[in-house]
């Protein structure tokens, strides 16, 4: 939790430092289990919850990067570049054009 220079003295402690962070990784997980329960379990939902959860796929689809539950940053690795997530991207479009 802590964000500051090299100083340790000028180093905040605090939640605050990692919102966005903690925001965007419930906002994810929090719509991929919803989506996960509704495909799974023996749920019955009217056409229009139906439609909402295929919009909330797409959304999902749409990311170039889920949040990590650890980081790259956190372990100290260099993560994948622009191009790297691209070329996923297709790989993982691909696979999805072909499941339907």
């Amino acid at each position: 939790m802590g964000w500051g220079a090299n100083d340790p003295h000028d180093v905040q402690f605090t939640t605050n430092n990692f919102s966005q962070y903690y925001k965007h990784m419930c906002q994810t997980y929090g719509v991929l289990l919803l989506l996960y329960q509704q495909r799974f379990f023996d749920l019955t939902f009217t056409s229009e919850a139906q439609a909402v959860f295929l919009q909330m796929q797409d959304k999902l689809n749409e990311d170039m990067r889920w949040v990590e539950s650890v980081t790259y940053e956190e372990l100290n690795l260099k993560p994948p570049s622009d191009f790297q997530r691209l070329l996923l991207r297709v790989v993982h479009n691909r696979k999805t054009d072909n499941a339907t």
